[in-house]
């Protein structure tokens, strides 16, 4: 007999804005596997309007109580205030901080924020008949503040006698410490000690959290996003190169100009196209300006993920690159791959599960310089006819088989919905 169940999907924006895309392609598969689906984004404005169509039995809940950034700072305010108390709550995480006063007001932000938010969203499912329903499935996309309030959110819910199960995904800002400026993400162990599975969206990912919690490793699982199917792109005697991220420090995008610049009189003609905005956007632009004078560049801003899946599919693109200094598992490339474009990245977080060596694309160091991209990219636009439309085959098979949204969405919504609390539960008595 079928289990009747509801799945809670806690979200950062989504369907609000652009962003979190991939999830416009895994709810289609939600909505087949569970009987209704809710879903919950955190940082918006009471008064926002869905910029994105929801499949059928999916509804989404604008929980907000006025504008996005009065709360947030009300959030700082509270934060403060609650570090300058002396209390026993978090005490790992207290000793963990010691006397960091910025971490101390990062933990009680974390804690404040979280706590708006449930107290916001639990006034609304608290009217919510949950009885024809076995179990519900509350689905966090972040392993950061959607994690916590899902937390607080399953003891509000077994109070009411609900089975509740807890899960995540997580990615790169949410799940590697290092990664933050302070080197500290607030309640690790306790929102892995808690959650019945986690799914980082990179083996980098899974590894280094179970490294850090090999006692829930059973719970740690590997799941990648993916991209859909938009067929194949093409490719002409220009040597047409696109980078797609945000312009934002952490990417580097000015060293491409630099590495551009050392092409200077060679013998194939070459265009670069950027895709997105950001605070950096016009300085690299002027920058291209002055140093690519020889070559012709694009910068198309701010776009939407489905704008730039038809540029790939309506445009001639010969590679891909990207430069950033730090990565989960970057989309961008797997978007890119999907077409058969080759790409040139550095070797950071859980790139190289989706470049691999004269298959899908090629790696360089995370500290390169501006000679090797340049070398790098050389050797693509130089390579023959012969092996470059072979590159590009290999490429998009690559993608076929690891990264199509169409096999892993559905074997990841097929996991959650006939996943129980019963078989998690058997797993953690045997860790």
């Amino acid at each position: 007999m079928n289990m009747a169940k509801c799945l809670i999907i806690l979200t950062s924006r989504y369907p609000y804005s652009f962003e979190e895309p991939f999830l416009e392609s895994e709810i289609t598969y939600h909505s087949r596997n569970f009987e209704r689906v809710i879903v919950f984004p955190l940082d918006i404005n009471q008064n926002d309007k869905p910029t994105r169509l929801l499949p059928s039995r999916v509804e989404c809940v604008n929980s907000a109580k006025g504008r996005r950034v009065t709360a947030r700072l009300g959030d700082v305010l509270s934060g403060a205030l609650r570090s300058l108390r002396i209390t026993k709550e978090y005490k790992e995480d207290k000793s963990r901080i010691g006397f960091s006063v910025p971490k101390r007001v990062f933990l009680e932000f974390f804690q404040s924020r979280s706590l708006r938010h449930f107290k916001q969203i639990d006034s609304y499912i608290s009217n919510i008949d949950f009885s024809q329903f076995d179990e519900i499935v509350l689905y966090s996309y972040w392993l950061f503040v959607t994690a916590q309030v899902a937390l607080l959110l399953r003891e509000s819910l077994e109070k009411r006698g609900i089975n509740v199960r807890l899960i995540s995904r997580a990615h790169r800002y949410d799940l590697y410490e290092y990664a933050n400026k302070l080197n500290y993400l607030p309640l690790r162990k306790e929102l892995v000690s808690a959650f019945d599975a986690i799914y980082p969206c990179s083996a980098d990912g899974e590894e280094y959290l179970r490294k850090a919690f090999p006692e829930h490793s059973e719970k740690i699982r590997v799941s990648y996003l993916g991209t859909s199917d938009m067929g194949t792109g093409s490719y002409d005697n220009t040597f047409r190169i696109v980078s797609c991220s945000r312009a934002v420090p952490v990417k580097r995008i000015d060293r491409i100009v630099d590495s551009l610049a050392l092409l200077k009189g060679c013998t194939y003609e070459i265009e670069w196209t950027h895709i997105g905005g950001g605070e950096e956007l016009e300085a690299i632009r002027a920058k291209a300006a002055e140093k690519l004078s020889f070559i012709k560049t694009h910068f198309l801003g701010s776009v939407s993920n489905s704008e730039v899946l038809e540029y790939y599919k309506n445009n001639s693109v010969s590679l891909f690159v990207n430069t950033s200094a730090s990565e989960g598992l970057p989309v961008s490339i797997m978007e890119a791959i999907s077409f058969g474009i080759p790409v040139a990245a550095t070797d950071v977080g859980g790139t190289k599960e989706i470049v691999l060596e004269n298959v899908s694309g090629s790696l360089i160091d995370k500290d390169f310089t501006d000679d090797e991209l340049a070398e790098k990219i050389k050797g693509f636009a130089q390579m023959s006819t012969v092996n470059y439309e072979s590159f590009r085959k290999s490429t998009r098979l690559f993608w076929e088989e690891n990264f199509s949204a169409a096999n892993n969405y559905a074997l990841f919504s097929e996991s959650l919905a006939k996943d129980t609390i019963k078989q998690r539960k058997n797993i953690d008595a045997r860790v």
